[in-house]
């Protein structure tokens, strides 16, 4: 996964593919983390989230065809014990 700040975009990889996506994002995106198997969601900042990361993005299709995500959520590894 690639970020583009001055676009607002995460190129984020298809899981179990090579193919990648352009996610478009803006102020009214939630950013999030949680971890897996986890019910708890953390409020996060954009900047939390690092190229390589792993996250779902959960959105729908502007009008312009281009996927806007209302939800980026940075998953984490695993739970604090």
């Amino acid at each position: 996964m690639r970020s583009d700040e001055d676009k607002s975009t995460l190129t984020v990889r298809v899981r179990d593919t090579e193919s990648e996506k352009t996610v478009h994002y803006d102020a009214s995106t939630q950013w999030v983390s949680q971890y897996h198997g986890d019910k708890k969601v953390n409020n996060i900042d954009p900047s939390d989230v690092k190229d390589g990361d792993q996250v779902i993005c959960p959105g729908s299709f502007n009008e312009k065809g281009d996927f806007h995500a209302a939800t980026i959520s940075k998953r984490l590894s695993h739970s604090p014990q």
